[in-house]
């Protein structure tokens, strides 16, 4: 399993088997709560459960990318 899990964060394991899950948001209907179930998904902590899951964690520049985004449409 970790070999897979590595092949799959690296890469070099093609879709399928392997694809990003992704959350699709629509601006026009985003809420305080959406936001902060989207940053709980994307804590540290949470990112954690996921190689157990059989799932590859989100490398903490993408999670941050991502957290800005929802940061700046706050305003």
């Amino acid at each position: 399993m970790d070999s897979l899990t590595n092949a799959v964060a690296l890469g070099k394991y093609p879709s399928p088997p392997s694809r990003e899950l992704m959350f699709v948001l629509n601006k026009n209907q985003q809420s305080k709560l959406m936001a902060e179930f989207v940053r709980f998904v994307m804590s540290p902590k949470q990112q954690g459960y996921l190689l157990e899951n059989g799932f590859v964690p989100l490398e903490k520049e993408l999670i941050n990318k991502e957290i800005n985004k929802l940061s700046a449409s706050e305003l």
